[in-house]
């Protein structure tokens, strides 16, 4: 693996500041010590979803839960399109209504439309039982088809029935971390605290089936902790964990193509000249918390235990992975959440939001190569850590961190 360059962050200024556009709560009702664990966000506005006032709607706007911890994932939406956003915990998922800049409706205000899991008026018990919901994703092809991870379970839900869980399987070894769909919405991947990857057939009407199961030999030997599909590529998929370890796989065969450690790239660049690096950066083990490939699928981006970003390029040859450059100091303390934009067209910059616990969201522009500065363009003190983030349109993302709140973000 060839290291291009390292290179400390330029901050942005006080003028560059992100603009916070909306709360996220949950109903009344809803335990107060209750912990939201994940988010997404859908392409768009399905048809046929209830909305509040219905008997699927919660007339609530006021109480939220207590501290946001895990999981978010989303995808873009086009240009004139809205999204829902889910938001799930051991309350089950709660849906909100927003456009495109991640206002949200008008109706909607800070209150769900919708509570997956509950069927009737059943109080406070879902489907997910004693297990709290720890990711969660939409299709990217049936706009109304939303998968949940919940201990060991993965559930796919229809928002036309929110009520019902259409199937249910449970096949991952330990609790899941996250879950990636698939582009052509076929295949979705949960990574676990086990380590292991399945990889899982849900193209059947018939119901969850295994595909694939990613471990043993050269897999993960801790918690895998984050997993994604590449695009462009439709049997390569990317996974991150707290042993340090990127893997690039062929799941349709289970092996791994190329694996980087990030205990042996940190190391290295260290003696690159990076002497002024926090001593937060210097103790925190470079721990990969979080992936995200570009929408072109040639690169792919890590948020490091260290409080680095790492951009890598994808080659052409079976291993070929090369370093193209690491943001040293990114944030002062672990980076939690990284989250591609959509590939610029010139191909100059890429844009990227990170998140950390040194509680900071930032706007990035990343350099291709060693000709161009990355820098962060724009910043927002959250006022507390970054657990998870996704994207919400084109312009914001959603954020989900240890308040009561989700919190949507615009860069515009």
């Amino acid at each position: 693996m060839r290291a291009i360059k390292i290179s400390a962050a330029r901050m942005a200024s006080s003028n560059d500041s992100l603009q916070l556009v909306s709360k996220l709560q949950l109903p009344v009702g809803v335990d107060s010590c209750a912990e939201l664990l994940c988010t997404a966000a859908s392409a768009q506005h399905p048809t046929g979803v209830e909305s509040e006032g219905s008997s699927a709607g919660i007339q609530s706007r006021e109480r939220a839960a207590s501290d946001v911890t895990e999981p978010l994932s989303g995808r873009n939406t086009q240009e004139n399109s809205g999204n829902i956003v889910a938001a799930g915990g051991d309350f089950g998922l709660c849906l909100w209504r927003c456009d495109h800049h991640g206002q949200l409706s008008s109706h909607g205000n800070l209150r769900p439309i919708m509570q997956l899991g509950i069927s009737g008026e059943a109080s406070g018990h879902t489907i997910f039982g004693s297990d709290a919901v720890s990711a969660v994703a939409f299709s990217p092809t049936d706009e109304h088809r939303v998968f949940a991870g919940a201990g060991k379970r993965v559930l796919i839900f229809d928002l036309r029935n929110p009520g019902r869980c259409i199937s249910e399987a449970t096949l991952n070894y330990d609790d899941i971390n996250e879950i990636s769909v698939h582009h052509k919405g076929g295949y979705i991947a949960a990574a676990d605290d086990s380590g292991a990857i399945r990889i899982l057939d849900v193209s059947r009407a018939s119901g969850i089936k295994s595909y694939k199961t990613l471990r043993g030999k050269g897999s993960h030997t801790s918690i895998c902790s984050t997993v994604k599909f590449r695009p462009q590529r439709p049997w390569e998929l990317i996974s991150g964990g707290l042993d340090s370890m990127i893997l690039h796989w062929d799941f349709g065969r289970g092996q791994v193509k190329e694996d980087l450690s990030m205990n042996t790239l940190c190391a290295d660049q260290g003696a690159d000249g990076v002497t002024d690096a926090p001593q937060s950066q210097i103790c925190n083990p470079p721990f990969v918390y979080s992936l995200a490939p570009s929408s072109c699928g040639a690169y792919f981006f890590a948020g490091i235990g260290d409080g680095s970003i790492a951009c890598f390029r994808f080659g052409q040859r079976q291993s070929s992975i090369s370093l193209v450059h690491r943001v040293a100091m990114a944030h002062s303390t672990a980076v939690t959440q990284v989250v591609a934009m959509p590939s610029t067209s010139n191909g100059t910059n890429l844009r990227l939001w990170s998140g950390g616990n040194d509680k900071h969201v930032r706007l990035w522009c990343l350099a291709e190569d060693a000709t161009h500065r990355s820098e962060a363009v724009a910043s927002a003190n959250n006022r507390a850590k970054i657990n998870w983030m996704s994207a919400v349109g084109s312009q914001c993302v959603a954020v989900a961190d240890t308040t009561q709140v989700v919190k949507l973000y615009s860069a515009s």
